[in-house]
């Protein structure tokens, strides 16, 4: 493997915030940032070719690992072993890290690392509340004290934010909201 090259795959809740994190802040450095997700629609050909025009450091971004399905293994493969100082970032369902895993690890020559992004903290959860007061957006936790708030979101933490935001604070349920929202 390339020593100063690093895939990483980010698993947990909140992963597209992590990696638009990291995205400005690779940014803010200096470092060009490419960036794929469900909006871009860019094939594996031309990240491949837009990668190997880049000289100096490079990073990567991809939010959702599902977007390639089989090919993003061979997309790590193909770029990370053969470009110098070149950060890969995809952020994956932890249901599907194996999948990804499996044929990059089998073939030695990329440093992959998973970053299970953690869940939220009571802190995490003290300042969402926070925003979503100022914005008038607490809807049933109006009018609840601090723990109760905390409490809602806490039993809903270990789902996707938006899932957790929605069921804490609404007394519909997401799976329904969605529906009401489609139809």
């Amino acid at each position: 493997a390339s020593g100063n090259a690093l895939a990483l795959l980010l698993t947990g809740t909140g992963k597209s915030t992590a990696l638009m994190r990291l995205a400005l802040t690779l940014s803010g450095d200096g470092i060009p940032v490419l960036w794929d997700d469900r909006d871009t629609r860019v094939t594996p050909h031309s990240i491949r070719e837009r990668v190997r025009r880049e000289s100096g450091r490079v990073a990567l971004l991809v939010d959702d690992a599902d977007l390639f399905g089989h090919q993003m293994s061979q997309l790590l493969l193909d770029l990370v072993p053969s470009k110098e100082h070149f950060l890969f970032v995809v952020a994956a369902r932890s249901t599907k890290v194996d999948v990804i895993t499996h044929a990059v690890l089998q073939a030695k020559t990329v440093n992959l690392q998973e970053l299970a992004v953690p869940g939220l903290s009571d802190e995490d959860i003290d300042k969402l509340i926070v925003v979503l007061d100022k914005f008038h957006r607490l809807g049933i936790l109006k009018g609840k004290g601090a723990a109760e708030r905390r409490q809602a979101f806490s039993e809903q933490a270990g789902r996707q934010l938006l899932v957790a935001m929605i069921n804490a604070t609404s007394d519909e349920r997401f799976e329904e909201k969605a529906r009401t929202e489609l139809t």
